[in-house]
């Protein structure tokens, strides 16, 4: 697996984790002060409907996934309970993509997706009072008091109609555009 070099993540571009087109506002941006906080604070939360069609942002394996859970509510109680896919990039970081509607995963573990591709529907599962979509691309760590769940956010580089955005602002309506492959990511 190439490790990117630090020139090569802040050259190329992720897609927006929805179709072309498409525009959602954020609910938290980065370093949000709900739940976007180190070592998350590159995280960002959509709001759109349940059963929003979610695409991969780069292409990837699918590493882990559930897709069977109906349960959600405002309390961390409920925070293993979120649907989710995580896929691995061949840079050895990971995208994830959570809060999918039960049943709404559409990939399987080890299938190849490319950046795009529909994976999943949106919903409102695990730690969550409303529907929406939460995504970040994080490198995997060892799991410790600072990183509880064993994951830090990385900053990266997003293709929107806007413009290119290293920071999601909260309650700001980001459109998606296709990213050719001289652009994206490898």
């Amino acid at each position: 697996m190439e490790i990117l070099s630090a020139a090569l993540i802040s050259t190329c571009l992720y897609a927006l984790p929805f179709a072309p087109e498409s525009s959602f506002k954020t609910l938290q941006g980065t370093n949000g002060k709900f739940s976007h906080q180190a070592p998350l604070e590159h995280a960002v939360d959509f709001s759109m409907p349940i059963g929003t069609p979610i695409t991969a942002t780069r292409d990837g394996v699918v590493k882990e996934l559930r897709g069977d859970s109906d349960l959600s509510g405002k309390s961390l109680k409920f925070i293993d309970h979120a649907n989710f896919i995580k896929i691995l990039h061949s840079d050895g970081s990971l995208s994830f993509y959570a809060h999918l509607k039960k049943d709404g995963v559409l990939v399987d573990v080890g299938e190849q997706v490319k950046r795009g591709q529909v994976i999943g529907l949106s919903g409102c599962t695990g730690f969550c009072d409303g529907p929406h979509l939460h995504y970040e691309v994080y490198h995997p760590t060892q799991t410790t008091e600072n990183t509880p769940r064993g994951r830090v956010t990385i900053p990266i580089k997003t293709k929107t109609k806007e413009g290119i955005t290293e920071f999601f602002e909260r309650q700001t309506f980001y459109t998606a555009v296709s990213v050719s492959d001289e652009e994206a990511c490898k």
